[in-house]
């Protein structure tokens, strides 16, 4: 059997955003690499070698796909230059037989529906965008060409090299998935779920949803219609997503409600446009694979902070209990304002707890609050959600 190529994307300058985390072969969609949907895809049609290039991040893809024993397939990764036009890829891992198939870059080509024996199309295959599959054919020594001969079959085929052709595939997954291996499975119609993600139905206002491995939802998030959450997200309080993707590893924060974007990490990306906006705050949106250390070293000092004041108000304290019958922390449920603006510019209100001590001095009864700062309920500087 011939060998199969995939070479390199000539992506657009708008999937920069998106590639930004890992390459082209490795972006994550319906919960599963490219590469994974291309390796399958291979594998239906009867190849045994497939040769994957990459020119970002090639030892990442080779730890993603190994030697390819999982597809049944020997699977090699070569590094290539970057921008290099497709002819130039060839030329440049070495000589082939004239018999040596390519596969479109940054196509997601289902599994070929064959009986019997598998073979690929004598004549390739082609899409409403171009070629899809296509013979390598040597030119007597001078390097090669390659094109579709007339005749070429037509597929159902995705391509996911910009941003509104990685949004529309994922629209198009959701409603029906055209032979793709989609993982996981159905809990209810139109709600399919992978492995280990924590969900709840009720967090579904329309359908289809689907929820990677190990994400998690809270069940008072508003999802649907046609939402995609990846693997290890995390869907928080109140958010509200519609038609929208969510990569793999992303925190979408209380109150954020977006319709038509993708978001990874702490980007919002509109497919439509192929512009990318980037939120700095961590509490509407954020990279669970990035430690928020702005925030940590805040809460970090804050807390040092209320140390040394605990300290330097120990005669305070002791005063309190030499002077007061009974002194006792009582908690007071009040109305607060944070400080971080909502997503429409608005000023969250929150109802929050404080801890005072039942002291008839006021000077005497903020010392109980030091309390909520150390434990991390409370920040002298603006108060971040708490706990239920």
């Amino acid at each position: 059997m011939p060998p199969l190529v995939i070479p390199v994307a000539p992506v657009e300058a708008a999937m920069g955003p998106l590639l930004r985390r890992r390459p082209l072969p490795m972006l994550p969609v319906m919960g599963k690499p490219l590469v994974h949907f291309q390796l399958e895809a291979a594998s239906s049609l009867g190849f045994d070698r497939v040769l994957v290039l990459s020119d970002d991040r090639p030892d990442a893809v080779r730890d993603e796909v190994g030697r390819g024993e999982r597809w049944g397939l020997e699977v090699e990764v070569r590094a290539v230059g970057r921008g290099m036009p497709v002819d130039a890829q060839m030329t440049r891992i070495g000589p082939h037989g004239a018999d040596t198939f390519i596969l479109a870059p940054g196509v997601l080509l289902p599994p070929a529906d064959t009986e019997g024996d598998r073979t690929p199309p004598e004549q390739g295959l082609t899409d409403d965008h171009g070629w899809v599959l296509a013979r390598w054919t040597n030119d007597h020594g001078t390097g090669g060409r390659f094109a579709p001969a007339p005749g070429s079959e037509p597929c159902r085929c995705w391509r996911v090299d910009t941003p509104a052709g990685f949004f529309a595939t994922h629209m198009d997954l959701l409603r029906d998935a055209g032979g793709a291996v989609i993982p996981g499975f159905e809990v209810s119609p139109g709600i399919v779920v992978a492995r280990g993600s924590r969900f709840s139905l009720g967090a579904v206002i329309d359908t289809p949803v689907f929820v990677g491995a190990y994400a998690r939802c809270s069940h008072r998030a508003n999802l649907g219609p046609s939402v995609a959450v990846g693997d290890h997200a995390f869907i928080d309080d109140e958010a509200t997503l519609q038609q929208a993707v969510v990569l793999p590893g992303t925190y979408v924060g209380r109150l954020l409600d977006v319709d038509g974007v993708i978001l990874d990490g702490q980007t919002i990306v509109n497919p439509e446009t192929g512009s990318a906006a980037v939120i700095g705050d961590d509490l509407l949106l954020a990279d669970l694979d990035r430690p928020v250390l702005g925030a940590r070293i805040a809460g970090m000092l804050s807390r040092m902070a209320a140390a040394v004041l605990a300290v330097l108000a120990s005669p305070l304290w002791l005063l309190a209990w030499l002077t007061a019958r009974s002194p006792r922390r009582v908690a007071t449920r009040i109305l607060s304002h944070r400080v971080r603006t909502t997503v429409d510019g608005g000023i969250e209100r929150q109802t929050m707890e404080i801890h005072d001590f039942n002291h008839t001095r006021p000077a005497l009864r903020w010392v109980g609050r030091l309390g909520d700062v150390l434990r991390g309920d409370l920040t002298l500087v603006g108060n971040p959600p708490l706990t239920p």
